[in-house]
């Protein structure tokens, strides 16, 4: 079955949808503390940010914020529905300062003269079909010394609340040793792992430019 838009993103003007909703999803209720952890490690206002897989743009507003108006949030997702979406979002919400594009599985879909200081990935790795491909793409437009934050799930049944136990088996195609590694040899180190209370489904990575 194809899921609506609507279930995700809630009605027209956004909310309530399975993506913006806290009681469903822990994310939605920590959005300022994931764009904390990007201040944490080095974004600040003027800076250029890459939301990679950012769905209904959740997080564009506290990543808005936090590179401010001379900065930059660049929101890209595999989705035309969701990029037409955050589109109208970031209009309604008046966030100058967000573009939109549409990437693909293989690629993060922004210009190639693109340095960007940091980059997002929120419980979108471990859809990754091409993961070290993707990476590379991004490796490629980040600045030297960039961060990349990677919030994903625990491979872990024990730890769903909002899943079912075997979704974190049938769902997540590997943990979070392999997710590192992938990463890694797409040319980043990891050089931290944040803990994000609330987000008890959740870990945190942060990466660098190898």
């Amino acid at each position: 079955m194809q899921l609506s838009q609507e279930f995700f993103a809630g009605g027209e003007a956004g909310g309530g949808g399975r993506f913006e909703n806290p009681a469903e999803r822990d994310i939605a209720g920590a959005t300022e503390e994931i764009a904390g952890v990007l201040r944490t490690h080095g974004l600040g206002s003027g800076g250029t940010v890459i939301d990679v897989g950012a769905g209904t743009g959740l997080l564009m507003p506290a990543l808005s914020r936090t590179v401010g108006p001379e900065g930059k949030v660049l929101a890209v997702d595999i989705t035309d529905k969701f990029v037409t979406f955050m589109r109208q979002r970031a209009e309604r919400e008046g966030l100058g300062n967000v573009e939109v594009s549409l990437c693909t599985d293989k690629a993060v879909g922004v210009a190639a003269d693109v340095r960007a200081n940091a980059a997002l990935i929120c419980d979108v790795y471990h859809h990754f079909e091409y993961p070290r491909t993707f990476m590379r793409s991004l490796h490629a437009v980040l600045a030297d010394d960039a961060r990349v934050v990677v919030i994903d799930f625990h491979r872990d049944p024990t730890r769903m609340t909002s899943h079912a136990p075997q979704w974190a088996l049938d769902h997540i195609r590997a943990g979070r040793e392999v997710f590192q590694t992938e990463i890694e040899e797409a040319g980043f180190r990891l050089v931290a792992l944040e803990d994000l209370p609330g987000l008890s489904e959740n870990y945190c990575m942060v990466f660098a430019k190898a």
